[in-house]
């Protein structure tokens, strides 16, 4: 078993490095959900001194092959299982404003890790206890599979312009309502990067500190904060579209060729996610 787990991280890591060896820029892609069409968003919350993660970390990559792209993973790493041994191993920092301020929120730390939200819904529909969201990652195919029978109540269209020689993305995203939306709904722009090598500890493999590990569907940064923006301050009908735009710039310190955006619709006061969509920067 701890042979086959390394060997599927391996798999990924080889396709996505040699799937992007000739590539030139400037890139412009449109992709657009199907009508009715639902997608989830499965957050990992996870960290590099965290030996249980790794488990979730594989789950996670099982659950987006079962379900070939209706599945959208962001690892946010958080707790102290991510905190930075300057003088180490894990001297590399993964840690995010964002993935604090969730932490904090939801109560990760205190839950501990590895866990989960599956479109942040609640296990029992009690959204006054925000850690009520927080799975196990046995309990994320479950709870994906409920959430993949509902009907997306909104379509996401993302449009990206990328220019890779000056690293600059302009991404335009469109929200097309299928049904009546309330005042409260925000959408969230999110840049991860994927397939970043480095150490991690695995409790059960040998060896426990493993330093070529494959760090999947990292989360680097917010184009708009951890909440997002809101669209408008209305009741929104069926049929109704908003427009978004967003401009950034992509860090050199981060592999522009595994790099993609996650963008998702949640209700702020439930914090519950309507639809989500990705585009990678780069083909």
């Amino acid at each position: 078993m701890k042979n086959s787990s390394l060997f599927i991280f391996g798999i990924f890591v080889a396709f996505t490095f040699a799937a992007c060896d000739e590539i030139t820029g400037p890139y412009t892609e449109e992709v657009n959900v199907t009508e009715g069409g639902r997608k989830i968003l499965l957050e990992d919350f996870t960290g590099h001194e965290c030996g249980n993660c790794p488990y979730g970390g594989l789950e996670a990559i099982k659950l987006d092959s079962i379900y070939k792209g209706r599945v959208i993973v962001v690892a946010t790493h958080c707790s102290f299982f991510a905190d930075t041994n300057k003088n180490g191993k894990f001297s590399y920092n993964f840690k995010t404003p964002v993935g604090d301020e969730l932490d904090q929120y939801f109560s990760i730390e205190t839950a501990g890790l590895p866990k989960g939200m599956v479109n942040r819904q609640a296990k029992d529909g009690d959204y006054g206890i925000f850690s009520n969201r927080l799975l196990n990652y046995t309990e994320w195919g479950s709870s994906i599979a409920m959430e993949l029978n509902k009907t997306a109540a909104v379509n996401l269209s993302l449009t990206k312009n990328y220019d890779t020689l000056n690293r600059n993305l302009n991404l335009d995203v469109e929200i097309e309502y299928l049904a009546k939306g309330n005042i409260n709904q925000q959408l969230v722009v999110y840049l991860v990067e994927d397939s970043i090598i480095n150490w991690q500890k695995w409790y059960g493999h040998i060896p426990e500190d493993v330093s070529n590990f494959a760090h999947r569907h990292v989360l680097r940064k917010s184009l708009n904060g951890t909440w997002g923006d809101r669209l408008s301050g209305s009741v929104k009908s069926a049929g109704q579209i908003i427009s978004k735009s967003f401009i950034t710039s992509i860090s050199p310190k981060y592999n522009q060729k595994h790099c993609y955006v996650v963008a998702f619709v949640q209700n702020n006061l439930t914090k519950e996610v309507l639809q989500v969509e990705e585009i990678k920067l780069m083909e």
